[in-house]
């Protein structure tokens, strides 16, 4: 599995030109979607995490999702998850 991600790696375009052909090929409303999709998978543990809420954040900045939706999202995502707990 290690050699086929570094092949996918080596095939696949810088991070930000990827994020850049994303953004142009998807429209606003799917992006969000893939953003709560995202903020589902971080919060399916039950815990909030500082670590990967970064992360999640830079993701959604590179695929152009502004501040204020991304707030919007993860606020949505976690008054569903009404057992996540902050660490």
């Amino acid at each position: 599995m290690c050699t086929a991600c570094e092949r996918l790696e080596k095939a696949v375009p810088y991070t930000v030109k990827l994020a850049a052909i994303f953004r142009e090929a998807v429209g606003t409303d799917e992006l969000e979607d893939a953003s709560r999709a995202l903020w589902r998978i971080v919060f399916a543990d039950g815990i909030e995490r500082d670590e990967e809420d970064e992360v999640l954040h830079k993701v959604e900045a590179m695929l152009g999702v502004t501040p204020e939706c991304a707030k919007e999202l993860h606020d949505e995502v976690i008054s569903t998850k009404l057992g996540v707990v902050k660490v």
